[in-house]
């Protein structure tokens, strides 16, 4: 019985791995990857090494290291197709005025408050992220935004609040995207998607 490790590299997995391994993501973190092969046993046990590159000056220098999360992945589980957010809908609309960010701002402004359901499997996914951005305003020479963070969910459903959004008549989109366990990035085809068109006086 033996075990082997070795970097991904020129491996067909790496495609997969491209946006993660090697990279920072946008919390600063960066991804390692290696892959494993295990003759006739089974990996009970991880175990870390961590050391400053350079030259050894046979001196104690103090150093501090972050180690965030270590996963193993079967690669057939890489394989299997991803699942799509099903289902997504938008209840409990309530509109409402408020006062800006900063001082200048000189009329409210209008804000959403709304509760998103959807289904996916539980036991793939870590946390959804929650966008936001507007397709149409009231001027059309504006172009549409541009995907914009709201909050995270631990489950299929979130509560937006105070969610400023552009005057009416505008056309904004809301948008869920599942984080899965393995990391791999979900297809954008696969997010789930819903707009929410309103005018003044008449929202829908």
């Amino acid at each position: 019985a033996s075990v082997s490790s070795e970097a991904l590299k020129d491996d067909q997995l790496v495609s997969q791995f491209s946006q993660m391994c090697g990279n920072p993501d946008p919390d600063g973190w960066t991804f390692r990857c290696s892959q494993l092969e295990l003759h006739g046993c089974v990996l009970t046990e991880i175990s870390l090494l961590i050391q400053r590159d350079g030259e050894d000056t046979g001196q104690n220098t103090p150093f501090s290291c972050h180690v965030g999360e270590i996963v193993v992945l079967d690669v057939a589980s890489l394989q299997v197709p991803p699942y799509a957010v099903q289902g997504l809908c938008i209840d409990d609309v309530v509109w409402m005025r408020g006062a800006g960010p900063s001082p200048e701002t000189t009329s409210p402004l209008l804000r959403l408050g709304a509760t998103l359901r959807w289904e996916y499997p539980a036991e793939l996914v870590h946390h959804f992220r929650v966008y936001q951005r507007w397709l149409r305003g009231p001027d059309p020479r504006i172009p549409a935004g541009q995907l914009q963070l709201v909050g995270r969910a631990y489950s299929g459903l979130f509560r937006v609040t105070e969610l400023v959004v552009p005057e009416p008549p505008s056309l904004v989109e809301l948008v869920v995207e599942p984080i899965i366990w393995t990391g791999l990035p979900i297809p954008e085809s696969h997010w789930g998607r819903r707009r929410l068109s309103y005018t003044e006086g008449i929202q829908q």
